[in-house]
């Protein structure tokens, strides 16, 4: 017969069962973790990927953080998301994702100033654009 209380032991076999599992998380997790972009990543990815250069992609940065402050969940009573985009473009979309609103963004960019470096300007300008 062994001299050892049994809550002594069952401490033990706890410690070990917490250990391992909190091992086997901590291997899982870089994992999960290298498939979530920044929103800083996300903005460059969808920026480069419309055609722009990497100026593109910091004047783009440079309107979410303005915009949002990089808070996709943002939003006014008339605006949306990391770009605070207008109500009639949001609308029946997933305007918090900010894979959505990003590529969104970019396509309005292009179409009404030609490059996100004059949607910067014009922000510099007047406040909005």
């Amino acid at each position: 017969m062994r001299d050892h209380p049994t809550g002594g032991f069952r401490l033990r076999r706890t410690f070990v069962v917490l250990a391992l599992a909190s091992a086997a998380l901590a291997t899982a997790l870089p994992a999960h973790a290298a498939n979530a972009l920044t929103i800083h990543q996300i903005i460059a990815k969808y920026t480069l990927a419309a055609g722009f250069h990497a100026d593109d992609v910091a004047a783009m940065k440079r309107i979410s953080d303005y915009e949002s402050h990089d808070n996709p969940k943002t939003h006014s009573r008339t605006c949306w998301g990391l770009f605070q985009l207008s109500t009639s473009m949001v609308a029946g979309h997933p305007w918090a994702d900010p894979v959505w609103n990003t590529k969104r963004a970019v396509r309005y960019v292009k179409s009404r100033y030609g490059n996100p470096i004059k949607a910067w300007a014009h922000i510099k300008k007047t406040g909005w654009y």
